[in-house]
């Protein structure tokens, strides 16, 4: 499933971004505390269009068992608890936010992974979908992490991953300018480890044997990020224009849901697939066969006349031999008044097969053996 976007959309959606920079929001954070918010989770709520928390939010189904991986203050583990009654269980490594996110979900543990198995961390735990929302970029080893979330996995569960794009315009821009500076948070967050497309994320999971099943993108133009792009003589509007237009050039987070490869979704998905490419060819073989009929119909079309016309000077020659035998046959006539019965009784079976032989050249046997010539 692809996220809808439109040029209005994506412009209205960043305008929102631009103002959650500057704007907090006290009723998902005590007011006796200063813990700072990372910029996305400001005014958050899931009905918000455009925004990598909605999109795993939607991707986890009602009543799941929910693992949160770098949960944070529990803000997305309070909506899939409150609204879809999923049972949650959050993990990260700063007591502060832990201890703000316990009342909000099923459970929380203060989990340093770059230390400890995630497996181990859960205690042997399985769950219906296990969350990473912005955080495998900023391991080391986000194989290693993913492989431990397959081990905390149910047989059909989800994992479900959010990672900002490297490729995004305004990275690219940026690098033309010959510019790559770290930021505070975003696409360059001076904590990240790794840096994803779409090509290399999906190699990441296929590594450890997940596959996609679901792409959603939260889509930002190249002005609207923390990296600035700015019309210059040299960085020209139709340059910033063509960087967009390249693939993934809007695309600002990836969020994907990624299942093993033996569950049943990914089989289902793997038939449907399967299903439509049947068809696919199919119509392409039709489609081909219409192509070569059409290709060959003009000589086909000559190849026939030709036929025809042999035919027809066929006919005629047949007509004329069938003159000459009734010619005959009226000589025959005349000499058979004075001709002996037995020798009349011969000559007329002669005639008859004589005949017989000249009326197989009519149109009837002529038109047998077109039909037989143009079914060969």
């Amino acid at each position: 499933m692809e996220a809808h976007d439109t040029t209005k959309e994506i412009a209205e959606e960043d305008s929102k971004a631009d103002s959650r920079r500057t704007d907090g929001d006290d009723s998902v954070r005590d007011e006796n505390t200063a813990l700072e918010l990372h910029t996305y989770l400001k005014n958050w709520t899931p009905d918000e269009r455009n925004h990598a928390l909605s999109f795993v939010y939607s991707l986890v189904e009602e009543k799941q068992r929910v693992l949160d991986v770098g949960c944070g203050i529990g803000l997305l583990g309070k909506y899939l608890t409150k609204q879809k009654s999923c049972s949650v269980v959050g993990i990260d490594y700063d007591p502060k936010s832990i201890e703000l996110a316990k009342p909000f979900i099923s459970d929380a543990f203060v989990v340093d992974l770059r230390n400890t198995d995630l497996k181990e961390a859960v205690k042997g735990e399985t769950f219906d979908a296990v969350l990473f929302a912005d955080v495998i970029e900023h391991f080391a080893e986000p194989k290693k992490l993913l492989e431990g979330a397959l081990q905390c996995l149910s047989a059909d569960g989800s994992v479900i991953i959010s990672v900002p794009n490297i490729a995004h315009s305004s990275v690219r821009l940026a690098l033309f300018e010959g510019r790559f500076d770290y930021t505070d948070e975003g696409l360059l967050d001076r904590t990240h480890l790794h840096f994803f497309t779409l090509k290399s994320l999906l190699q990441l999971l296929e590594s450890v044997g997940l596959v996609a099943t679901e792409i959603l993108r939260v889509y930002r133009h190249a002005h609207h990020t923390e990296i600035p792009v700015q019309e210059t003589p040299m960085m020209t509007r139709s340059l910033i224009e063509t960087a967009e237009q390249e693939p993934e050039g809007l695309t600002y987070q990836f969020v994907v849901r990624a299942e093993r490869i033996e569950s049943n979704r990914v089989r289902n998905l793997i038939n449907l697939r399967y299903s439509a490419l049947e068809r696919e060819v199919a119509r392409l073989t039709d489609e081909n066969r219409y192509l070569k009929v059409g290709y060959l119909e003009p000589e086909l079309r000559e190849t026939f006349y030709q036929q025809v016309e042999a035919l027809h000077q066929e006919l005629s020659s047949c007509r004329e031999e069938i003159a000459a035998s009734r010619e005959i046959e009226r000589v025959l006539r005349e000499e058979i008044k004075h001709v002996p019965v037995e020798e009349l009784q011969a000559k007329n079976a002669l005639l008859e097969r004589e005949i017989a032989r000249v009326e197989s050249k009519t149109l009837y046997g002529i038109l047998k053996k077109l039909y037989r010539k143009l079914t060969r």
